[in-house]
């Protein structure tokens, strides 16, 4: 995955929560319901099945190279400012 669409992401997180919401509301002997008894329930599968998709494994270890690049980044910048530091101080 090269690009992450993060306006996507959240939008399908958001949607996604009150139907998590109402999964875990269900009775715990309720774990093998169809489609439409859920949706009966109000759980909204297109939601589920639009964050699901979003935040597939790809999406994830797009965000954990992201996250390690910017703490590289983050971890040089520190670096150049102490030498700075020292260069002027």
């Amino acid at each position: 995955m090269s690009e992450i669409n993060y306006q996507a992401l959240r939008e399908a997180a958001e949607r996604a929560i009150p139907a998590m919401e109402r999964l875990l509301m269900l009775p715990a002997d309720d774990d093998l319901l169809s489609e439409q008894e859920l949706k009966d329930y109000g759980v909204d599968i297109d939601a589920l099945n639009a964050f699901k998709f979003l935040a597939g494994p790809e999406t994830v270890l797009a965000l954990l190279d992201e996250r390690e690049r910017n703490q590289q980044y983050i971890k040089s910048r520190d670096q150049e400012n102490e030498d700075i530091a020292l260069t002027v101080g």
